[in-house]
């Protein structure tokens, strides 16, 4: 069964206030390259998606993208029938307003996640009064319906959002950083550095891992439960089978 977070090609990143001008990540997979010039803010963007809140990205799918979706939309505004319903049943909306709306959405593909579609349209086109029941009724007309057979792929972005999403961040280990002075061996002083140079007002960062405990931790399993010691051996079957030297060497 293919991963459902294969689906994702776009992410923006929402603050919960003002939606943002751009994507930040497109083209995505599940590995990703971040490729340019030092001091480009590539590790910045990084360290923006690590502290982000999942459940406030705008997400666009490679299933159903929102521009195959707005497409679709400006095909059923050239109907009259759509026209003459939306005039009786969403009565606040302004028709003209609405089709200039969804060409400038296409035009300039902006982060309007599908989930947010209906109402991002219908506040750009109501007259004067808003009525959520009207909003209800234009997400229905224009995009629930249009995509009944697409249920499964609207529904694809809430169940990527209900993952149980692990964050972790693993800092690039540059000698010139200043470290404190510890006798303690057991203090990580590089994830101590890392935190308070890019985390100290980030409430709930997560994992920050530099390998400093990655000993430790192994002696912790094979001295551990039976549960933790067959992690140890798994580890070892798929590190053997996916990097053998026979298969490195060719």
């Amino acid at each position: 069964m293919e991963k459902i977070t294969n689906d994702i090609n776009k992410i923006a990143l929402f603050d919960g206030k003002n939606l943002p001008d751009n994507w930040e990540f497109t083209n995505l997979k599940q590995i990703n390259c971040f490729i340019g010039p030092n001091n480009s803010g590539k590790s910045r963007k990084i360290r923006e998606l690590f502290t982000s809140d999942i459940n406030q990205w705008i997400i666009d799918t490679y299933s159903l993208p929102i521009a195959e979706v707005l497409i679709q939309v400006q095909e059923t505004l050239k109907s009259q029938n759509i026209t003459h319903t939306l005039s009786h049943q969403v009565s606040s909306v302004s028709i003209t307003a609405l089709k200039d709306t969804v060409k400038n959405l296409i035009e300039k593909s902006p982060p309007i996640g599908l989930n947010r579609l209906g109402n991002h349209l219908y506040s750009k086109s109501y007259r004067n009064i808003f009525s959520f029941q009207d909003e209800t009724n234009l997400t229905n007309l224009l995009i629930t319906k249009l995509n009944q057979s697409y249920q499964d792929k609207l529904k694809v972005i809430d169940q990527i959002k209900e993952l149980n999403w692990s964050s972790c961040y693993i800092p690039t280990l540059r000698s010139l950083r200043n470290l404190n002075h510890k006798t303690d061996t057991s203090v990580d002083l590089f994830k101590e550095r890392t935190s308070l140079d890019y985390f100290e007002k980030v409430n709930k960062p997560g994992l920050i891992f530099s390998g400093h405990s990655l000993y430790q931790d192994l002696v912790k399993h094979l001295l551990g439960t039976h549960e933790q010691r067959q992690k140890v051996r798994e580890y070892e079957k798929y590190l053997s089978t996916n990097f053998s030297l026979d298969k490195i060497s060719h």
